[in-house]
């Protein structure tokens, strides 16, 4: 949930809870106060009648009752309830407030009633309910409205921000510019983050000119060592030196493949591949096949390949690279003999073949240097990168004993 809308929301809950109390805290002061001045005028209604009575007078009132009682039945009290009378006129039971009092007047007990009439306690519970309804009606949704869009334009620096930070890459050469804000946290915030930025992007740098350094640096060796091995095998060598010098060319191919692939990956990284063209990648996976076909026959492998035109925007070599390095993986991972299947058609291009199961979790199978691995362990870890790089989806199955790589091209 957005915090905008969060905040909204408490602010609509806490004025709700707020009405609801309010309105039960001036029902009870209304019934209070209206109560204690219907009991006063009663009273005072009261005193007046029985004065009249004290000088002798006749009591005539359409809201008063008057009523002698004998000794036996009096006891000077004073009560006040409510009560319904009905209104022939209306056709309806109306409300009332009724005074009871008895009281010894000139020697004569008299018990004097009166009345007087009030729209009723659950009259005023609509009435007040009525009013806070509209009351919560303007201040949820008119009031919620303005909270919203004036919130809305508090934030709108923070979200532009967000947007920003959203789209900007540490690659870029331009730097990250904030929108500026006038409340403190924003302020603060963009400062924090600008800072953050330049050292992520200074950092940045050093690791991809490392990267290039090393990489650029070990070509020069790797190839001076080469040729003095090969210059070396051209010599007359005794059966142990020739084994030495054998492995000495193993573990040099090895680092020079590392060296290789790990350039390619920080290329990559560092977006230094050309820009993607419409690409024939049916063409290419054909060529590819039909480059390392000997490679299979000799394996005792055989081919099931359905290939249909497919075009897809890319770099050519990294195309190359992906396809190649896929092939290469069913090589190496194959039982022999056994059936290779390999297709492409409707943006969607898959390797298939037979052989054991991994010594390791399938979750590691494009983690690079993974133990267990054969080779140099960077291919399917290139594979993985340019899938990345141009949004293509890529995953592992293995099932009834054959690895499957599944490529969802966009």
């Amino acid at each position: 949930m957005k915090l905008l809308v969060k905040t909204s929301l408490r602010y609509l809950w806490l004025s709700l809870a707020t009405l609801i109390i309010a309105a039960g805290l001036l029902f009870w002061m209304l019934k209070f106060k209206v109560g204690e001045e219907m009991r006063e005028q009663l009273h005072l209604s009261s005193d007046l009648i029985f004065n009249e009575l004290k000088q002798g007078k006749t009591v005539m009132h359409p809201m008063v009752e008057i009523e002698k009682l004998d000794k036996q039945k009096f006891a000077e009290t004073i009560s006040f309830k409510d009560t319904l009378i009905y209104d022939p006129l209306q056709n309806e039971a109306e409300n009332y407030y009724l005074l009871t009092e008895r009281k010894l007047t000139n020697g004569q007990y008299y018990q004097v009633k009166v009345l007087t009439a009030y729209i009723g306690w659950s009259e005023y519970l609509k009435t007040i309910v009525g009013i806070f309804a509209a009351v919560l009606f303007l201040l949820l949704f008119v009031g919620a409205l303005i909270n919203h869009y004036g919130n809305r334009k508090l934030w709108q620096p923070f979200l532009i921000n967000l947007a920003r930070i959203r789209s900007h890459s540490i690659k870029s050469e331009n730097k990250l510019v904030f929108e500026p804000s006038n409340i403190d946290e924003f302020k603060e915030l963009n400062i924090v983050l600008a800072e953050a930025d330049e050292r992520n992007r200074e950092q940045y740098i050093e690791l991809k000119e490392f990267n290039e350094n090393v990489s650029h640096e070990l070509q020069t060796p790797l190839s001076i060592v080469r040729a003095r091995l090969e210059s070396i095998s051209q010599l007359a060598l005794t059966d142990e030196a020739a084994i030495l010098l054998k492995e000495a060319k193993t573990s040099l191919e090895r680092l020079r493949k590392i060296n290789k692939g790990l350039l390619l990956l920080t290329k990559i990284s560092n977006d230094q591949i050309d820009d993607p063209v419409s690409l024939s990648l049916s063409n290419t996976l054909a060529g590819q096949l039909e480059t390392f076909a000997e490679l299979f026959v000799a394996n005792g492998l055989t081919l099931d390949i359905n290939i249909k035109s497919t075009y897809v925007q890319a770099d050519p070599n990294l195309a190359e690279i992906l396809i190649s390095n896929l092939i290469t993986n069913t090589l190496v991972y194959s039982d022999r003999p056994g059936v290779v299947n390999i297709g492409l058609a409707d943006g969607y291009l898959y390797f298939e073949n037979p052989g054991p199961a991994l010594p390791f979790s399938e979750k590691d199978i494009f983690v690079r240097f993974k133990k267990g691995k054969k080779g140099v362990g960077l291919g399917l870890a290139i594979v993985k990168q340019i899938c990345q790089r141009y949004n293509w989806q890529i995953s592992y199955s293995y099932t009834d004993r054959r690895h499957r790589f599944d490529i969802t091209l966009n």
